[in-house]
């Protein structure tokens, strides 16, 4: 039997976090050109440096906003032309909350969110500390002796950048270098230590766990899963959003009432159960069409 390849990537970024306004640009420019990548990585057409430009492009591959084939160019997903059509600008907590899920379950090019968000276990950590913890989580995972310690490095810098607001006091609000997906408040700093954090209900909408619980059962192919088992699921909505366990209970129960799902809390089961056909794109449509009216 051929051996599979554990698959990793890090630093595809150019060391640049999502800055204010790139997803809009990227997505508005993929839909006027499709080819725009394919001169000078998109620089000219999107208003940046080659290297931004890279980056814009693997932000929105990796996020799955844009399906990018060499030969027959770039094109808005479906999740893409949702977004694009009733969130051009990007601004609603509702779109950053999905794009932080899109980029987190990415294993395979995003290896750093990844681990961060579904395996890191410490309750405070310097810099320092999470990337001694991701580098060997990442070699146990991949019976690696060794990785590159300088791209990890400017992987956990870029992460935290992206969900901290570790402003510098001579910052130019002009240049826009801070990411929106600090209003996700997913991380904490304070000084040279940051904390995950549990963000707030306002924050993280039940149809975005709806979205995160659907595409879970459906890789798992099962219909049923215990809220324990639940919150230990790689991809699942608990580690995705740092949701502790009695505020999972509220997301579920506030589900269950709406009939997306079934909860049976009786007799110590605390069991979730797939209750209707929809799709996750589904959920995502209705919820801008929703806003819409």
């Amino acid at each position: 039997m051929k051996k599979e390849v554990y698959k990793y990537r890090l630093k595809g970024h150019e060391s640049f976090a999502i800055r204010e306004g790139w997803l809009t640009k990227g997505l508005a420019a993929v839909e006027r050109n499709p080819f725009l990548f394919g001169e000078n990585y998109g620089a000219d057409e999107l208003g940046v440096g080659s290297n931004m430009a890279k980056s814009i492009r693997y932000w929105l591959t990796t996020a799955n906003l844009i399906e990018d084939a060499p030969s027959k160019g770039a094109k808005l997903s479906e999740i893409g032309k949702e977004i694009f059509e009733h969130d051009m600008c990007v601004g609603e907590v509702f779109t950053l909350g999905l794009i932080h899920y899109l980029l987190t379950r990415n294993h395979d090019k995003l290896t750093t969110w990844n681990v961060f968000f579904n395996k890191v276990d410490m309750e405070d950590f310097t810099k320092e500390e999470l990337t001694e913890s991701i580098r060997n989580l990442i070699c146990e995972e991949g019976n690696l002796s060794e990785i590159s310690e300088r791209s990890l490095s400017d992987d956990v810098s870029c992460l935290l950048q992206m969900y901290t607001r570790n402003v510098p006091t001579d910052y130019d609000p002009e240049e826009k270098k801070v990411s929106p997906f600090i209003r996700l408040n997913l991380l904490r700093s304070e000084g040279n230590k940051y904390r995950k954090n549990q963000p707030s209900r306002e924050v993280i909408d039940k149809l975005l766990v709806l979205v995160v619980l659907l595409e879970f059962f459906e890789k798992e192919q099962v219909d049923s899963i215990s809220i324990d088992e639940l919150m230990k699921a790689v991809n699942g909505p608990a580690y995705i959003f740092n949701l502790k366990r009695y505020r999972l209970v509220e997301y579920l129960d506030a589900l269950a009432a709406e009939q997306y799902i079934n909860v049976n809390h009786t007799a110590g089961l605390d069991m979730v159960y797939s209750n209707c056909d929809l799709s996750s794109i589904d959920v995502i449509r209705s919820y801008y069409r929703a806003r819409s009216k």
